[in-house]
C-alpha cells in the first residue's frame, strides 16, 4: 500500500520555509495589487498578474487590444509592474531580517525554499 504512495522528502523544516516564502511572495503581490487603486487600473492589474504569477499569460498582442493599448506598452507595463513587485519584495523581505545588508541573502533563501 505505502510503496504507491507518492515520497515527500520535506523536513519540517523546509515545509516551514516553503510556507513563509509563500507569505512573503503573497504580501508583495498583496501590496502590488492595492497600489493598483481604481477600476482601470484594477482590469489592468488584473490582466498583467500572470505574468508575474507563472499563470499562462496570454499573449501580449491579446492582451493589448484587450486593454487598448499598442504590444509595446503592455510589454513596458509588464516591465514597470516586476521591478514594482520587486521593489515591495525587497522591502517584505527587509523587515525579516535585522541587518539591511542581509536582504540579498535571504532573497536567494527565499527562492530556494520555493524551489
Amino acid at each position: 500500500k505505502y510503496r504507491i504512495e507518492p515520497v515527500n522528502d520535506m523536513t519540517p523544516e523546509k515545509v516551514y520555509e516553503r510556507h513563509w516564502a509563500l507569505a512573503v511572495l503573497e504580501r508583495a503581490l498583496a501590496r502590488l495589487q492595492d497600489e493598483q487603486s481604481g477600476p482601470e487600473m484594477a482590469a489592468r492589474a488584473r490582466r498583467l498578474l500572470p505574468y508575474l504569477t507563472g499563470e499562462e499569460p496570454a499573449s501580449h498582442r491579446e492582451v493589448a487590444e484587450e486593454l487598448g493599448m499598442s504590444e509595446a506598452a503592455v510589454r513596458q507595463a509588464v516591465h514597470r509592474m516586476r521591478k514594482r513587485f520587486g521593489h515591495f519584495l525587497r522591502e517584505e523581505v527587509g523587515q525579516t531580517v535585522a541587518d539591511p545588508a542581509a536582504v540579498d541573502s535571504e532573497l536567494r533563501h527565499l527562492l530556494a525554499a520555493l524551489g
